[in-house]
């Protein structure tokens, strides 16, 4: 409170001699000195409060911390007694039977009794043992063949007529025919330009100039020679000469 005091001293003569425009130069010096200390003492307060702060905040957190946390007795207390173990029993040796003093009882002499010896009886003589007879091999029984009867041909009468032997003969099978004319279309070959090269050949068909491949009324162009041209319809082969139809006979 002193400090604080002096503080409001000094603002209030920094204030009245800013009025007057006059510094007391010893009320200067008297004042200069409480203020040093006057600084010092807020600086120990404020510390003082802090470690004060610090050691209440300490105690009662170690005190909540006590009081949340069971103690140790109180835990031993709590804790489900195990039930006592009986203490192991020694075994006591058991008191043996004092030896009885043994009774020697005499000994009775013994009777011998001799029996007179049998007559031997003789033994019946072994009886032969069966010997494994042979097993007897019979001889197969001849078969008797039955001969077999002649399987007899009718005989011809006297009004059947002489029969006569037929003789198989293998027909030969036909070779699949070449198109009939007819069925093939109507191609007139009137003019042929032949070149070594096949590509370069042609044909007036039907009075069209065609090449090798060119399809003509159904007929597709095989091959075109100097003097006639090969045709190909439905897979067979038909050649038409220079100046000739395919329906010529």
């Amino acid at each position: 409170m002193s400090s604080i005091l002096n503080a409001l001293k000094k603002l209030d003569a920094e204030k009245a001699a800013r009025l007057s425009g006059q510094v007391e130069i010893s009320r200067a010096i008297l004042t200069e000195k409480p203020s040093r200390s006057g600084r010092r003492m807020p600086v120990l307060v404020i510390g003082s409060s802090v470690l004060l702060a610090v050691a209440v905040l300490a105690g009662s957190m170690m005190l909540w911390h006590g009081r949340s946390t069971p103690s140790a007795g109180k835990l031993l207390a709590n804790a489900p007694q195990l039930p006592a173990q009986p203490a192991p029993v020694k075994a006591t040796p058991s008191p043996q039977p004092a030896a009885r003093p043994s009774s020697t009882v005499p000994a009775t002499p013994a009777t011998v009794v001799t029996r007179r010896p049998l007559a031997a009886v003789p033994s019946p003589p072994p009886l032969p043992t069966p010997t494994a007879q042979a097993p007897r091999q019979t001889s197969p029984t001849p078969q008797r063949q039955v001969p077999t009867a002649p399987i007899s041909k009718p005989l011809p009468g006297p009004n059947a007529p002489p029969q006569t032997p037929v003789e198989t003969v293998a027909r030969p099978v036909p070779a699949p025919s070449a198109p009939h004319p007819h069925a093939v279309p109507a191609l007139r070959v009137s003019g042929i330009a032949w070149q070594k090269d096949s590509a370069s050949r042609l044909a007036i068909v039907n009075g069209q100039p065609v090449g090798l491949g060119v399809d003509v009324g159904g007929a597709t162009v095989d091959e075109i020679f100097p003097d006639r041209v090969r045709f190909t319809y439905k897979g067979e082969k038909v050649e038409v000469g220079l100046g000739r139809s395919s329906k010529d006979d």
